[in-house]
């Protein structure tokens, strides 16, 4: 519908109303759309505000678990190795065990975030020490004058042993699981998580084996953790106001939360701690995430890498965050972070109701002010309006003087000296012609302006489909001459002939594929239909596959393919196709130009905003000029030294646009006879 139909239409409709309800009502429907608009807009942004905060939050949360949960977690390894490297080193005496009471009397205060430190020999000997909840030490020994019986002594504040207040008669350490799975794996490892035996807490322990200089085992050393540490930790950590964290098994059992509800449940036969499914958990939020969890994604063991996603539970949005744990001892578990959308949302829902109210408010005022405008403007237009009815029966009829100096008073003066002006306007029609005519030569000298740029553009696409037709025609006729002589001279050619032949075809055809493919691309790009979904990906093991794939191809031209990754991880925010097809470009390009014997280097770094990709060669380099257009489609550029002209395809003009719609950026640094150096950066997701 054009504008003058909805003008009509408009005029139509409005024109059965006198001119005061009309601009009653036009200023009415102004202030309520621009306040309604307004409101709409706010609680828009503020949810999508919600859900950026929500993705941060939750991030920052998970990595500072997932941070306090590598040290906490390495600290009873650390002791262990402290205590294996003393034996190794002659500084315990294995004979005589009783006397290293005190040396773990003061280790168990150093290392007071470990809550047992312990030895157990092949002998069947054992010494620990135990830091209680209210700071007392606790030191447990078996040797040969225990006859059999581990021995519970109390300490003092020097180390001493003071009493005894227990006796465990029976007990052979080298038979607990702990010291058996020790063994078996030769190596440090944990246990599965235990409960003490006097209960009430779990924990989990770290036990790692030692031998002699002859590979005899010796025993093995012993730390313990409380769990019930880590829970007061993200007890302590600020997720929102009903936000909450918690920590599970790979088998769904819980192992922290931030919930006051504890890990463990007590039997009521044995009277011992127990762990549970974190899916029966008693908290409803906790138990509908598992239960989302698990539908999801069918088996906990399939979440292999850090993930965002949300749910509703009784029609309320929760945004959480499970990301995996797993250590070099074999720890393998769930850290997941929860956030209800309410938490957030309150504020916005406030700023709702006081925007509807703002707009009754504005509407009433707006009726008011309305009314009292129309009046003011209405009256002398209704004066004007009974002036010109006159003058159109002939009459003359003088218009009262109207003192006002905005619009509606010039209308009034203008129309007072219309009838005078009539004259002089045929006078100066003729001049009004002229000027018109001006302006339409003008017009016409513009028109022909335009004509000559679609000329141009024109050509442009012309020497476009020329040049993709030239590209087209090399592998075509390669194709078909290779096709004419298998035809001809099929019957005297060897069987390698006809390979080399096929192989021609099959080469020149994929690379009118990859024209096509690349045509296509283009297409695409420009016309605005390239969708990217754009997530955390790690940079790292997509660049080492493509190293892998062309380390070969390099190999074969005499090319040494090096990479260099100072880090494990390069994580940016990036779509998983596209960044694929322009580190295999840029690394193509670099085997494809680079001569034998050079080296192509290839780096990844990172800082805090930025992640990037080096691919550095010892090809002859390029000029200023061509620098300036590489990236461009089918560029003409001048190889060097030989001075011959290659075109550069569509593979750069891709490259630059792919990583352009990523929020990146791409250059090249490059001096004729110093090598080229492609570099693509883009923002950093630490």
């Amino acid at each position: 519908m054009s504008i003058k139909s909805l003008n009509n239409i408009i005029s139509i409709n409005t024109g059965k109303f006198p001119l005061r309800t009309v601009l009653i009502i036009a200023f009415v429907t102004q202030i309520f759309a621009a306040v309604g608009l307004t409101g709409w807009l706010s609680f828009h942004n503020g949810q999508r505000a919600v859900e950026d905060i929500a993705t941060q939050l939750r991030s920052q949360i998970t990595a500072r678990i997932h941070q306090h949960l590598q040290n906490y977690m390495a600290k009873p390894h650390f002791v262990n190795q402290i205590n294996v490297d003393a034996i190794r080193l002659g500084m315990f005496n294995l004979t005589d065990i009783r006397q290293l009471d005190n040396y773990f009397w003061h280790q168990i205060q150093r290392f007071n975030t470990v809550s047992y430190i312990g030895i157990a020999t092949e002998k069947s000997e054992y010494i620990g020490a135990q830091i209680r909840d209210n700071g007392s030490i606790i030191v447990e020994i078996l040797d040969t004058t225990s006859a059999g019986n581990l021995e519970t002594w109390e300490s003092d504040c020097q180390a001493n042993r003071t009493t005894m207040s227990r006796m465990m008669p029976n007990y052979d350490p080298i038979k607990r699981p702990w010291y058996q799975a020790a063994v078996k794996a030769g190596k440090a490892v944990w246990t599965d998580i235990y409960v003490y035996f006097a209960g009430w807490s779990t924990t989990i322990s770290a036990n790692q084996p030692f031998y002699d200089k002859q590979g005899n085992l010796l025993g093995v050393a012993s730390s313990d953790l409380t769990l019930l540490e880590i829970g007061k930790f993200l007890r302590n950590l600020k997720i929102g106001q009903h936000g909450q964290t918690f920590i599970m098994e790979r088998s769904g059992l819980l192992v922290a939360t931030s919930t006051s509800e504890k890990p463990y449940r007590i039997n009521p036969l044995t009277r011992k701690a127990e762990q549970f499914q974190a899916i029966e958990s008693r908290d409803a939020l906790t138990q509908a995430t598992v239960s989302y969890l698990t539908q999801h994604f069918g088996d906990l063991t399939k979440i292999n890498h850090n993930q965002q996603l949300d749910f509703a539970l009784e029609g309320e949005r929760q945004f959480f965050q499970v990301m995996p744990f797993t250590d070099k001892w074999g720890l393998d578990w769930l850290i997941v972070v929860v956030l209800p959308e309410a938490d957030f949302m309150e504020r916005i829902n406030a700023n709702t109701r006081a925007t509807i109210i703002l707009c009754l408010v504005a509407l009433m005022l707006a009726t008011l002010v309305g009314i009292s405008t129309a009046r003011w403007i209405v009256q002398p237009l209704l004066r004007l309006n009974t002036a010109a009815k006159a003058l159109a029966r002939g009459e003359w009829q003088p218009l009262a003087e109207v003192k006002r100096k905005d619009e509606v008073g010039q209308l009034a003066n203008s129309f007072s000296s219309m009838t005078r002006q009539l004259q002089d306007s045929f006078t100066h029609l003729e001049e009004k012609v002229q000027e018109r005519t001006k302006d339409i030569e003008a017009k016409n000298a513009k028109l022909t302006e335009l004509n000559d740029e679609l000329v141009k553009l024109n050509q442009e696409k012309n020497d476009f489909l020329g040049i993709v037709a030239h590209d087209l025609k090399n592998p075509l006729s390669a194709i078909a001459g290779a096709a004419s002589l298998i035809q001809s001279d099929y019957d005297e050619l060897s069987k390698k002939g006809v390979i080399e032949f096929a192989n021609m075809i099959s080469t020149s055809s994929q690379q009118m594929f990859e024209l096509i493919r690349n045509l296509l691309d283009v297409n695409r790009i420009e016309a605005g239909q390239m969708k990217l979904s754009l997530i955390t990906i790690n940079m790292l093991p997509i660049l080492q596959a493509l190293v892998n794939n062309y380390s070969q191809r390099a190999k074969a031209k005499g090319i040494i393919l090096q990479f260099q990754s100072p880090e494990k991880q390069f994580l940016a925010i990036l779509d998983e196709n596209s960044i694929y097809q322009v580190l295999d470009n840029l690394l193509s390009n670099a085997v494809k130009y680079s001569p034998a014997g050079k080296h192509i280097t290839v780096r990844l770094r990172k800082d805090e905003y930025r992640v990037r990709c080096e691919i550095q060669d010892e090809g002859p380099g390029l000029s200023e000029q061509d620098k300036q257009k590489l990236f461009g489609k089918f560029t003409r550029l001048t190889a060097q030294p030989t001075g011959d002209e290659h075109s550069t395809g569509l593979g750069l003009f891709i490259v630059k646009k792919l990583v352009q719609a990523m929020n990146g950026s791409v250059w090249c640094e490059s001096e004729l006879g110093q090598g080229t150096t492609f570099v693509v950066e883009f923002p950093s997701d630490n």
